[in-house]
């Protein structure tokens, strides 16, 4: 069988091959790889932890938003789950990669109507080797997945013969709710629906159809709207800002992201290695072949996929903090590989499309393989360090009667989640040391901190030692907890007079 040449049973089954590897190639990193906090955000409003905006339901305040601009829905999908099943990376990494297997399957199953069948099992292919996407998924530290899935699952509701609007806009709706970055992509979305669409939409403008569509974006997104009509729209208040500066670090994560390095010395210590993989010349291809004769049928949907991914990634690079991380580049996708399996696909001929298309998942495999290398070999980097599978057993051994607090970033959440919620766990990185309450909570509480050289929140550990210093009072070090490759990593210690 030649990928060029697949027909419909046929196509469904390389699609098959292919998210049984991307399931496969996500179980390499689900046990080895730490849990960083960003990851397990939706996790303690589980365990009764207040949220940023909330909506009482008979006796229940159930969660609405997490941050300004990150939505609850996942603390909604997976709170079953989380309460249900004993805590470990399995549980709360199995559920992003199933999300990520139906968002391939939506896009597959998209894809074919609006192109044919080689094209959508092509891309199904491309993005289940991804590097990116695969690892931005697993981890979903972003979040990403449900963005990701909402946005195809708006697709593929509204690329059907007759355009089911209602759902398809609860999906956009749904996006916003996930997180505000949606706000980069969907302008970007209906713009070039009109323009390079316009027969479609004029098939499709009526009264009805326009109330179908507010209808069901009010509903998808009514916790976002709800939250920011009682905080006077907070979410663009304190995160919508334009900017320029540094403008070559984020042209610099765009690159690493197309060519799949962005994550070494970052997921994975051990170095980047000299490679690359092919996506970026798939682009640069399609670029080229834009406007091949044969290209004509598909030129429509190509421009649709490239002026949308471009409009996301614009309007990232023009607020003041995106496009700074691969969890906002990957945004991007699927809109730069859809565009270039188009053009690639009705340019060449079978034999050469199947040629170029593995020659990508070949060189995105080989990619996965080193992160799976580097990971065994060199462990992950200090955001995901291993040495977080050792929180239950410290928290464990802490007095019952004693406060349990942290002292830098991101080592509260993670812990929460492992222990699954047994102790409260208070963060007080960012509370002044000199404070009253600071000060006469500090003999009755277990303090948990990075060692000095791995401090998230560089020189906490100083300050505070300065302060419990005019307190008369010293640290006295319980316990200290290394990675998996014996380097420290948490300290766990109570404070003392000498």
């Amino acid at each position: 069988m030649r990928l060029g040449q697949i027909r419909i049973g046929s196509a469904a089954g390389v699609v098959a091959g292919a998210l049984m590897f991307f399931a496969g190639a996500a179980c390499l990193f689900i046990p080895k790889i730490g849990i960083e906090a960003d990851e397990v955000l939706f996790v303690p409003p589980v365990y009764h932890y207040a949220a940023v905006g909330s909506v009482k339901i008979g006796r229940h305040q159930l969660p609405t938003m997490l941050m300004s601009y990150v939505g609850a829905d996942k603390t909604w999908l997976l709170a079953a789950i989380i309460k249900a099943i004993p805590p470990s990376t399995w549980s709360l990494r199995l559920p992003a990669v199933l999300i990520g297997i139906l968002s391939l399957w939506l896009l597959f199953a998209t894809v074919r109507r609006l192109a044919n069948d080689r094209v959508a099992a092509a891309l199904v292919c491309l993005l289940a080797t991804d590097p990116m996407f695969l690892l931005s998924t697993t981890m979903d530290w972003g979040p990403v997945a449900l963005t990701h899935l909402f946005f195809i699952a708006a697709l593929y509701f509204a690329a059907r013969e007759k355009p089911m609007i209602f759902l398809a806009s609860i999906s956009l709706g749904l996006a916003f709710w996930d997180k505000g970055t949606a706000v980069w992509t969907l302008p970007g979305l209906f713009l070039c629906m009109l323009v390079f669409f316009p027969g479609v939409v004029r098939a499709h403008a009526s009264l009805v159809n326009v109330a179908k569509a507010l209808a069901g974006f009010a509903i998808g997104a009514w916790p976002f709207l709800r939250y920011n009509m009682l905080t006077h729209w907070a979410t663009f208040r304190d995160n919508a800002r334009f900017s320029t500066d540094g403008m070559p670090d984020k042209l610099r994560v765009m690159g690493v992201t197309l060519n799949g390095q962005g994550m070494f010395d970052w997921l994975v210590l051990g170095g980047t290695p000299l490679w690359y993989t092919l996506a970026p010349v798939g682009i640069a291809a399609a670029v080229i072949l834009l406007f091949n004769r044969r290209v004509a049928p598909i030129r429509p949907l190509a421009h649709f996929a490239l002026f949308t991914g471009l409009f996301t990634w614009i309007s990232m690079l023009s607020a003041a903090s995106g496009g700074t991380s691969i969890h906002h580049t990957i945004l991007v996708w699927p809109w730069l590989p859809l565009f270039a399996l188009c053009v690639l696909g009705y340019a060449l001929n079978g034999k050469q499309f199947g040629i170029a298309v593995a020659a990508m998942a070949i060189s995105n495999i080989v990619m996965i393989g080193l992160y799976a290398e580097r990971a065994r070999d060199y462990g992950p980097g200090p955001h995901w360090s291993d040495a977080s599978f050792e929180l239950p057993a410290l928290i464990q051994s802490v007095p019952a009667d004693r406060k349990i607090a942290t002292i830098d970033w991101g080592i509260d959440l993670p812990a929460i989640f492992l222990t699954g919620g047994s102790r409260r766990i208070e963060d007080r990185t960012f509370l002044d040391t000199s404070s009253p309450d600071f000060v006469a909570e500090a003999t009755g509480t277990q303090f948990l901190t990075r060692v000095a050289e791995e401090e998230v929140k560089t020189g906490n550990n100083a300050k505070f030692d300065a302060a419990i210093g005019k307190l008369g009072l010293v640290r006295r070090v319980d316990r200290v907890i290394s990675d998996r490759h014996g380097r420290p990593f948490y300290v766990s210690f109570h404070c003392e007079r000498p």
